[in-house]
């Protein structure tokens, strides 16, 4: 998600148009990939915490808060942002970092995806397989 909603924010073309990210996305789920988006509505917080690591940050702040913004705009449409069709798990709405409880929450429900997975293989292994 992070390679279409970074090549907006500069202004650029993402290699993976709608139907390749599709795809890719697809692929990935098939091997159980959990997608987490994090976002603030609190833009001082946010500075404030990128002030501290400006030297070691890859983009200005205000690429940052564009892309923020994006994941908001994605999570409030359902996972549709512009011609894409973005799947996600879960938003974790943060003031500065995640707490705990945001850690524990994720773990939980990619263990619980896991499990699922694992569940799914065992149930349509094809017969003779190895794994």
């Amino acid at each position: 998600m992070s390679e279409i909603v970074y090549a907006a924010a500069r202004r650029e073309v993402s290699p993976l148009d709608p139907e390749k990210y599709r795809m890719l996305d697809g692929y990935l789920r098939t091997l159980g990939a959990f997608t987490v988006v994090f976002t603030t509505a609190n833009q001082a917080a946010l500075y404030d915490r990128f002030k501290k690591r400006a030297d070691v940050e890859m983009y200005e702040f205000d690429l940052i808060w564009e892309v923020n913004r994006s994941y908001r705009k994605i999570v409030a449409n359902g996972g549709r942002w512009d011609h894409y069709a973005v799947d996600f798990d879960m938003e974790i709405v943060i003031d500065k970092w995640p707490s705990i409880t945001d850690v524990r929450n994720v773990v939980y429900a990619y263990v619980t995806r896991f499990k699922k997975m694992e569940e799914l293989r065992r149930e349509h292994r094809p017969k003779g397989a190895c794994w």
